[in-house]
């Protein structure tokens, strides 16, 4: 219960942060299905700018050590999109911290130096959509095999105060796609029927080896 109370009032300072932090327009994240979700970042910056910087960072709860998966994607429209695999750097430490049966957390930083904006959630309230905990922690006992990151929506509006001078208001949303091994979503299916019924996942291919994906879509069902 402590746990739940605690959990609770994390998402509570969140959302007072997202109503009075200064130049931030807004932000959000949010679960849209299992092991998926999607975050919204804005952030106002001096000058006239067409690309901002994003992050993908696993906090560990038991430490201070972050995580960094995708470490400075530079953002200037919508339809990127990027993909992650064991062979990149991080990769292994962020799919521990995914299957390691704890409620660790989830961050997504927006910068544009000097300034920057991020938002965190539970791995719990991102993955399961239930900050209780009770749909599921992790996924401990499955195996991850990719982590996708597609960029939906990427503005950069200039604008003009004649007391500040020019500025631009960026506003990037986005979907991040935990993408679990076909053989083990059988065995967590079976595990966890009231929670899997119709799941598709779209997996992505880097074909030119250039760290964007370039689109490879593998629909999995899996039925309870």
């Amino acid at each position: 219960m402590k746990k739940k109370i605690a959990t609770a009032l994390n998402w509570f300072l969140l959302l007072a942060l997202a109503l009075f932090s200064g130049d931030v327009l807004a932000f959000s994240i949010k679960n849209i299905d299992l092991g998926e979700f999607r975050f919204g970042l804005d952030l106002k910056v001096d000058g006239v700018v067409d690309d901002a910087d994003l992050d993908l960072i696993f906090l560990d709860t038991s430490g201070p050590d972050e995580i960094v998966l995708f470490d400075d994607l530079v953002i200037t429209n919508a339809g990127q999109a990027f993909i992650a695999t064991e062979a990149d750097e991080n990769f292994d430490e962020a799919a521990i911290l995914l299957t390691n049966g704890v409620s660790d957390w989830i961050k997504v930083l927006l910068a544009r130096s000097p300034e920057l904006q991020s938002i965190q959630g539970t791995e719990p309230s991102l993955l399961y959509g239930d900050f209780t905990g009770d749909s599921g922690i992790d996924f401990a006992g499955m195996t991850v095999r990719f982590i996708t990151l597609e960029i939906t929506s990427a503005e950069f509006k200039p604008g003009f105060d004649p007391a500040e001078g020019s500025f631009t208001d960026i506003k990037v949303e986005g979907v991040v796609s935990i993408i679990l091994d076909p053989v083990t979503i059988e065995m967590f299916a079976d595990a966890y029927g009231s929670v899997m019924s119709d799941i598709n996942y779209s997996i992505f291919s880097d074909a030119d080896g250039d760290g964007d994906v370039d689109g490879l879509d593998l629909a999995l069902l899996v039925e309870k």
